[in-house]
């Protein structure tokens, strides 16, 4: 039992480390894919050791990104780095995941 954890361990980090390196701009079949494993198992993985999945967790990497760039005025560097090709899409995701618009989040006195 605990070589399986320890195994399960090994592969959530990495594939958390690989979510890290592309600053959430990874599709999760990509990701699976990648590191040999299927979509689901690698998820069940990940879930069990993180308490949620890669796809919340890489949403919530890709908008600190976000945020940060919002915060020095690069706001052409999210669309470019972070792959936010739709602004709506991207003014969506911000009031959804905090609650704010990205001018309010570029305005708040917020660390992240």
């Amino acid at each position: 039992m605990v070589k399986k954890e320890s195994i399960q361990k090994e592969i959530a980090f990495r594939a958390h480390e690989i979510i890290e390196e592309n600053k959430g701009n990874i599709r999760m079949g990509e990701l699976a894919d990648s590191m040999g494993y299927s979509l689901k198992y690698l998820d069940r993985c990940f879930h069990n050791i993180y308490g949620t999945s890669m796809k919340n967790t890489a949403v919530t990497i890709r908008m600190r990104h976000a945020i940060r760039l919002l915060k020095m005025n690069l706001t052409d560097k999210i669309y470019e780095e972070l792959g936010y090709y739709d602004q709506a899409y991207f003014i969506r995701q911000c009031k959804k995941y905090t609650g704010l618009t990205p001018t309010q989040l570029r305005e708040a006195d917020l660390d992240f």
